[in-house]
């Protein structure tokens, strides 16, 4: 296996030391040129995801908040509204059972 890639680099080097020196050169000019534009093309591609993806986690974080408030006044709502009314409510009912006559007494 060894000897076979030995082979096959040694044929590829003698290969370009044949080529005309421009020609390898303009070959590599233009492989950098292309390796460049589609780094540049990766790169912007991954910016935008990436703001994409922030303005996504900034209205989730929007949202949560949201949510939060929401849950916080529901909360503050019942416990205020419901909850005064229910305990007014089991007092009331209490004393009403606590003032009717106990049977057989």
């Amino acid at each position: 296996m060894m000897d076979l890639l030995l082979k096959k680099g040694m044929s590829l080097m003698d290969h370009l030391l044949k080529e005309p020196k421009d020609q390898l050169l303009k070959e590599g000019v233009s492989l950098m040129d292309n390796l460049l534009k589609e780094g540049v093309s990766l790169m912007d591609h991954l910016l935008k995801k990436g703001v994409s993806l922030m303005d996504q986690l900034k209205e989730g974080v929007s949202m949560m908040d949201h949510l939060l408030k929401e849950g916080v006044s529901l909360m503050d709502h019942l416990l205020k509204e419901e909850g005064v009314s229910m305990m007014d409510h089991i007092i009331k009912e209490g004393v009403s059972l606590i003032d009717q006559p106990t049977e057989g007494g």
